[in-house]
């Protein structure tokens, strides 16, 4: 019986992110157009597991859901061919402890950066080092936290489609 080993996307997406989080030697960094680098990549569904505040700028890999649809027909369900589309979730968290600033908000500035930046090197690489048929980026979010009036934590969730033949 065929399943998808979603360990092996989650921790090629992570190899990646990791090996680009450089300032020279890849024509992507991680961290390129920030004030602070990624000092994290995680695999944590952020809304079960807190992340701490040390770890920040950080990123975090989970998995939302999985679409299934049969390719083949076979006698029985166990040996037909199909199709699963995992939606992965890819959260780059930014926090600003100091924000002082009425007019502009470098903590939305730098989660957007991110956020990019995350987007640039998932779609240089969309078969994840031969783990899945393809990964693509399809939607970001953003979505914002204040722990005080002080301090200000942004979060943007990059959804990632990875389509599996198993």
């Amino acid at each position: 019986m065929s399943v998808i080993d979603v360990l092996a996307i989650k921790n090629a997406i992570k190899a990646q992110l990791d090996d680009n989080n450089v300032v020279t030697g890849v024509p992507i960094d991680l961290s390129g157009g920030m004030s602070d680098r990624v000092k994290k990549v995680l695999k944590v569904h952020i809304e079960r597991i807190p992340i701490q505040p040390s770890f920040f700028p950080a990123i975090t890999i989970f998995t939302s859901d999985k679409d299934i649809s049969q390719r083949t027909i076979a006698r029985n369900g166990a040996g037909g061919k199909r199709l699963g589309t995992y939606k992965l979730m890819i959260a780059g968290i930014v926090f600003n402890p100091s924000f002082t600033e009425d007019l502009d908000d470098s903590s939305d500035d730098e989660c957007e950066i991110l956020m990019e930046n995350i987007e640039e090197l998932l779609r240089s690489n969309t078969n994840l080092d031969k783990t899945c048929e393809s990964a693509i980026p399809s939607k970001i979010t953003y979505h914002n936290s204040s722990y005080d009036e002080q301090t200000h934590m942004r979060v943007g969730i990059l959804s990632l489609d990875v389509k599996v033949n198993y």
